[in-house]
């Protein structure tokens, strides 16, 4: 095929003398699978040629036979749209979920707004709320970030993005999809209260040698995959921000800042694939991600008198490598093996103050899948998370959901902790059966053991799906899920080592109506309840024997309800696209007794409409449109001079009484690919923010809080770029 190299077999190819309508003579041959084919015995002369299918344009060539001489040709097929949406074969697996979005790679990665980031469209989804910029949040049904669980193929991972979210630390190319779950997510996954975001990896199966070049202006990549055997694939992928090269230029002559690593990042991965015997597949991913920002300033104290020192640092990277075995002896079994293993390291640094933790982890993880019957199946699954804890920490306490003061610098506290190992254990089993061929029932149950706070605790889970006819599904659910506090509400200095695990319990209904085969409305009502949820205490109690204060504690309660929403259109007509809408509440009280609250990141209105329209000649529009309720805010009424500090303390209002104005905003990208004979070469332009929107992000206030203005998000961004696929 032309631009690809791939074989096109089951292709028809006509010679023929004469007019094609009344040929003299003529003769047909079929591609195989290799795309070659064979005319024998054909006089000498001239032969019209003629290679036309459906999708493709069509080849009109003239070749002369010569006798005695075997004469070879190659003909390049050229696609009518090289558009990735043509190439899907894979079927989508059986939803056992109440709600679950599956996307995959070649449905997102024209998404305007994410800069080609297949992980970016997660924040387009039903029930994700918008997060703050380059916080690199997942705020999933009003649960806090800490809630909600990114993993790669159910495997953990310390983060996703690169400084927040200006990119994922993994590549489009090398990925097959994404599986999201807002709630109600099966009892093979735990440890979250929120929702779940399963990145899923490419099965590599290439004919040949081929790749990616992509350049923009944030960064340049570079993905390859190539056959090893007929029983095996590598593929290898690097990429490398050059934030740092620019600002370097734009600051070379500051005295006040000296950049030693301005902002940058890179990352890489490492794909291997092999099939020793039918049945038998081994699958190993290695991947490395590091993010460093370093400057040292002439003179701190302009900035605050109580910094001491003049440096500046923030650097994230890890690595991990999974090797996993699938061995499908029948239909009627398959299980995977999985062990992951790998470092992190975190580093922040503030003059004299500084945050820096670096972990040991390994996991396995092994699943079992028996189907008992046509109309039973039965999995079981352990899952083991082992770390080795270093940290060293010197800041003031940080922030809690709901406390409106902002924390101090001269209420920094220290704490150290050297080779403490925390595990993480988990088992879990499922049915799934089905009834009368159209009610299927999921019971499950997941049991986990926390041995840094010493709980067990066991989740029951339930869902149902009964199709009523092939248009109309209807799906419910229930069940109850735990997580542990994250470290720093069980350290001894920052939190409370008695604090126990945060629990929820998620309620779903909904139905499913798919009036043509490209189109899908899904809507789904939600209700959890959340308890033991780790919120600010002042009380006095007894540890080790002394008398201190608790910091935090199980006293959180709350609950979230609202509604979704997803139409969704398939490829078909030339146009792909979503409309997502969630109406939501979500409100929490941090002790017995204390009125409901907001939380903090409730958004009530969340709407999402995505399009991409296929124009002729490999032309390709999108266009994406966000309508966001504002963030609860805590206004700030007054303030009192403080003689001490020489500064104005803040007296805040009701607890998030206040309202940030809603964001709205449109991004559009723009395609354009050129067919070569070797090569597919795109050039895109994703505009984000096409209007200008000037968005509010929160509130600025004067020195004495006299004054407020609104801190506004950013302008217009255009990302310009190049692809190159071979």
């Amino acid at each position: 095929m032309r631009g690809t190299r791939e074989p096109l077999p089951g292709l028809v190819v006509s010679v023929f003398r004469g007019s094609p309508r009344a040929p003299e003579q003529a003769f047909e041959a079929i591609t195989d699978d290799e795309g070659r084919f064979e005319f024998f015995d054909l006089v000498a002369g001239d032969w019209n040629v003629l290679v036309e299918a459906e999708g493709y344009f069509p080849v009109r060539s003239t070749e002369k036979v010569t006798a005695g001489e075997r004469t070879h040709v190659r003909y390049l097929v050229e696609r009518g749209a090289y558009n990735p949406y043509d190439v899907l074969v894979e079927a989508d697996r059986p939803r056992r979920e109440v709600s679950r979005t599956s996307l995959h790679i070649e449905q997102i990665e024209r998404i305007p707004g994410t800069a080609g980031d297949a992980l970016a469209v997660i924040q387009n989804l039903p029930g994700v709320a918008r997060p703050t910029p380059f916080s690199g949040d997942i705020i999933v049904r009003g649960a806090a970030p800490e809630d909600t669980r990114v993993v790669v193929e159910s495997m953990s991972v310390p983060i996703i993005y690169h400084f927040g979210s200006i990119r994922s630390v993994l590549p489009t190319p090398i990925l097959a999809g994404i599986d999201f779950y807002p709630g109600n997510f099966g009892p093979e996954y735990g440890r979250a209260i929120g929702g779940i975001v399963d990145v899923r990896l490419k099965r590599l199966s290439p004919e040949r040698i081929g790749g990616v070049l992509d350049v923009s202006l944030l960064d340049t990549s570079l993905y390859v995959e190539a056959p090893v055997t007929d029983k095996g694939a590598v593929a290898v992928a690097v990429r490398r921000s050059y934030i740092d090269y620019l600002l370097d230029a734009a600051v070379s002559n500051s005295d006040e800042v000296n950049l030693i690593n301005a902002p940058r990042y890179y990352d890489a991965q490492l794909l291997a694939q092999y099939r020793p015997a039918r049945g038998h597949e081994i699958r190993a991913f290695s991947m490395l991600s590091d993010d460093e920002f370093k400057l040292l300033f002439s003179d701190p104290g302009e900035g605050d008198v109580r910094l001491t020192g003049n440096q500046l640092l923030f650097g994230v990277d890890f690595h991990r490598t999974f090797v996993d075995y699938t061995y499908t002896p029948s239909e009627r079994f398959q299980n995977t093996l999985r062990i992951a293993g790998g470092e992190d390291h975190t580093r922040f640094e503030l003059a004299q103050f500084e945050f820096d933790v670096q972990s040991l982890q390994l996991q396995l993880r092994d699943t079992a899948r028996f189907q008992l019957r046509d109309d039973v199946a039965f999995t079981v699954g352990l899952d083991h998370i082992s770390q080795r804890l270093d940290y060293r920490v010197f800041l003031p306490p940080p922030p809690r959901e709901g406390v409106a003061a902002d924390p101090r610098l001269e209420d920094a506290v220290a704490t150290e902790v050297n080779d403490r190992d925390v595990h993480a254990f988990g088992a879990f089993t499922q049915l799934e059966w089905t009834i009368l061929e159209r009610l299927t029932l999921y019971p499950g149950l997941r049991f986990d053991h926390f041995t840094r706070i010493d709980e067990n605790v066991l989740s029951p889970r339930f869902t149902a799906r009964h199709t009523l006819t092939d248009q109309w599904t209807l799906k419910g659910g229930v069940g109850l899920f735990y997580q542990e506090p994250p470290f720093d509400e069980t350290d001894p200095v920052f939190g409370n080592p008695d604090a126990d695990a945060e629990g929820a319990v998620h309620y779903a209904l909904g139905a499913e109506y798919r009036p043509e085969k490209h189109l899908l409305v899904d809507v789904t009502a939600f209700y959890k309840t959340l308890f033991d949820l780790i919120a600010p205490s002042e009380e006095i109690v007894e540890r080790d024997g002394e008398l201190v204060e608790e910091q935090v504690a199980n006293s959180g309660s709350g609950r979230v309800y609202g509604a979704e929403l997803m139409l969704r259109h398939e490829l078909s007509d030339n146009f792909m696209g979503w409309v997502a809408y969630t109406l939501m509440r979500s409100e929490r009280r941090d002790r017995p007794g204390d009125p409901l609250r907001l939380f903090s990141q409730d958004q009530t209105h969340i709407l999402t409409a995505v399009g991409t329209y296929r124009l002729p000649r490999n032309w390709e529009i999108s266009a994406r449109w966000r309508l966001v309720s504002g963030n609860p805010d805590t206004p700030i009424v007054g303030a009192v001079f403080n003689a001490d500090r020489d500064e104005y303390d803040p007296i805040f209002g009701a607890l998030n009484s206040d309202r940030i104005a809603p964001f709205h905003q449109l991004d559009v990208r723009v395609d354009k690919r050129w067919i070569w004979p070797e090569l597919v070469f795109s050039l895109y332009l994703d505009i984000q923010n096409i209007y200008n929107r000037a968005n509010p992000e929160g509130f600025q206030y004067s020195f004495d809080y006299t004054e407020r203005q609104k801190a506004q998000g950013l302008p217009i961004v255009p990302i310009l770029g190049l692809r190159a696929e071979y």
